[in-house]
């Protein structure tokens, strides 16, 4: 991902779609919206028919994205203050 916030963050293991990446106020993390399915608590993947548009957030240092939230709301538009 270019430094501007151009592009999109990049991940290999997974799939769905990412939009609207926008660095922290603290440059530390990147957040972006994705359809990407996850694992509920009994640790099956959502379902097609189940998936939600949540926000996630991924460390700039490296590591896996985290989803801010597990529950099945569609994120329309969010900022980084």
């Amino acid at each position: 991902m270019a430094l501007d916030g151009a592009g999109r963050p990049a991940s290999a293991d997974h799939s769905g779609s990412e939009e609207s990446p926008q660095w922290s106020p603290d440059g530390k993390w990147i957040a972006f919206t994705s359809d990407r399915a996850i694992a509920g608590a009994d640790g099956e993947a959502d379902s097609d028919a189940a998936k939600a548009n949540r926000l996630w957030l991924i460390p700039v240092a490296g590591g896996e994205a985290l989803p801010l939230f597990m529950e099945k709301l569609d994120v329309h538009s969010f900022a980084c203050p």
